[in-house]
């Protein structure tokens, strides 16, 4: 029994020691791409960044259809072979990946450079054309980077992966910019200035690309020196297998995807149908991606820091046979999604409008309308947490083909109510965040209905779920009236930056009194026995 303890705290330092370095490098990213976007919005102005998210949405769609499933797959494969002790397997999976996700790369960036303007015209904005074609050898590159990305995650080793997203985010930064002004210079119009913010994007990602490639390089000197006497599957059955796996998670990522293509037609074209014109509608557009979008995806792409090295490890605990260690990993993912999503979510929600002024002071007339709809979406970075989660927990049981279901039901909730709700004059633009999180009530009821029936029960609701909401409940409301109560006497939009760290410290007092985190999983963080030590001695354990 205490050997079995022994492991499941080795399987729980290592979850959190990959969601450590993920969460880090993930936060990076996303401070430096609101360094970006401040500025830029401000070169730009929405309009211009009606064109530059246009092009980025439609990117994201083709990466996520040539990224997103294959990079699981080959976690999945790698760490499947390293638990039967099949390392020379390895080697050939990383190969055969590696040229399927090429060859995707390569169709894509071909696709969206030969055909930048028909893509324009399908999602109604014909100015946006430069940017989709500044931004297409980006998929080539991105789908090289994820095949090794893979590889390192199915080794558990996460460094390479979150170097290789601050590098990209430093490049989109310092180059974006840096074209931007000099294309503003030029007297360049605003599609092409947008163009040329792109091209720093695509740069740091090849970048990014030449790291890992040199890391690959390295690591495989020092730690690939494998004694290569294993039998080895033929490249044909990898492919299969790698199918097998990616193609039915790259669908249900590919419908998750479409949501954001379905905000931007429908916000695009249905504004237009009751009245706006095009660069209203990109306007309007513009404001809702790069300030109220931004922020709502910042919770939830730290979840992300869950979700990655979450996979290979339930694959290594579901191998070994142990039923303990299984339900550990999969109660903590869930555990720790909520802890960071309810507080995030909730407080998005409440302080919507000082966190725009905080960030975006320049943009008031933005703000105004801008503000309720982050609010809005604020109630729905729960939910989307839970997806990303109970997407991967699926995955990891390869039950790959259930996230399919209740995403594709998803995607047709999403569609119906935009349509409906943004034709409507009086709602409009907030039909937008509506669906959004009428949606994603529907997948995440689905995805939790198929793990429970997969993996025969989950930890009791209300220690996975309940504890962390009323300790958020508790702290945000605190908060909230401590800032009508200073907002009165201190005129300063700074104000908001100490009552977030007011907040952050009740709410850390609240989690650990109510119990929402217990002493085991405390040793199971990263110096957890010293973390430990600390709580004691100051009673909060």
């Amino acid at each position: 029994m205490q050997k079995k303890n022994a492991d499941t705290k080795n399987y729980g330092k290592q979850f959190f020691s990959g969601i450590a370095v993920l969460a880090i490098s993930t936060f990076i990213v996303k401070v430096i791409g609101l360094f970006y976007k401040i500025p830029m919005i401000a070169y730009l102005g929405a309009e211009g960044m009606g064109y530059f998210n246009s092009a980025y949405d439609i990117y994201s769609l083709f990466f996520v259809i040539s990224t997103t499933g294959i990079p699981v797959a080959i976690s999945i494969l790698v760490a499947e072979n390293k638990v039967q002790g099949r390392l020379k397997n390895i080697k050939r999976i990383f190969r055969v990946s590696l040229i399927a996700l090429g060859s995707l790369g390569l169709l894509g960036t071909l696709a969206m450079g030969v055909f930048h303007d028909e893509f324009a015209q399908i999602i109604n904005n014909d100015r946006a054309a430069f940017c989709i074609l500044a931004i297409s050898p980006t998929l080539l590159m991105i789908c090289l980077s994820s095949a090794i990305r893979g590889y390192f995650q199915g080794n558990q080793s996460m460094i390479p992966t979150a170097v290789s997203q601050v590098i990209e985010a430093l490049g989109k930064l310092f180059l974006g910019l840096g074209f931007a002004i000099i294309a503003i210079n030029k007297g360049y119009d605003i599609p092409r200035v947008a163009a040329f913010a792109v091209l720093g994007l695509t740069l740091g990602v090849a970048i990014s690309l030449l790291f890992l490639v040199l890391y690959k390089i390295l690591y495989r000197l020092k730690s690939d020196n494998y004694e290569l006497s294993n039998s080895e599957d033929s490249n044909g059955t990898i492919l299969k297998k790698l199918l097998n796996i990616a193609i039915p998670i790259t669908l249900s990522s590919t419908i998750l995807s479409l949501t954001k293509i379905i905000d931007m037609t429908m916000i695009l074209g249905r504004l237009g149908d009751i009245g706006y014109t095009q660069g209203q509608s990109n306007a309007i557009y513009g404001s809702y991606s790069t300030m109220a979008v931004s922020i709502y995806n910042l919770p939830a792409t730290l979840i992300s820091a869950i979700a990655l090295p979450l996979v290979p490890l339930l694959v290594s605990a579901i191998e070994s046979g142990d039923l303990r260690k299984e339900m550990s990993v999969l109660s903590s993912s869930l555990k720790m999604a909520s802890l960071i999503a309810f507080p995030t979510g909730l407080g998005i929600a409440v302080f919507s409008e000082p966190i725009l002024k905080l960030l975006f002071a320049s943009q008031e007339k933005e703000i105004e309308y801008t503000a309720p709809l982050l609010s809005l979406l604020g109630l729905s970075v729960f939910l989307s947490a839970m997806i990303t989660i109970t997407n991967a927990i699926l995955q990891a049981y390869k039950q790959v083909k259930k996230p399919i279901i209740s995403m594709a039901i998803g995607i047709v909730v999403k569609l119906i109510f935009a349509f409906l709700l943004i034709g409507i004059p009086q709602i409009n633009i907030y039909g937008a965040p509506i669906s959004t999180f009428v949606s994603s009530v529907v997948i995440v009821a689905f995805n939790l209905y198929f793990i429970v029936k997969r993996s025969g029960k989950i930890d009791k609701v209300y220690n996975l779920f309940g504890k962390p909401f009323l300790a958020t409940f508790l702290a945000v409301g605190i908060g909230m009236v401590l800032y009508l109560f200073l907002q009165e006497r201190i005129n300063s939009r700074l104000l908001i930056l100490p009552i977030i760290v007011v907040i952050a410290m009740l709410y850390g007092i609240l989690i650990l009194k109510l119990g929402a985190i217990n002493e085991d999983e405390i040793l199971m963080l990263p110096k957890g026995e010293k973390i430990l030590k600390i709580l004691n001695k100051i009673h909060l354990v």
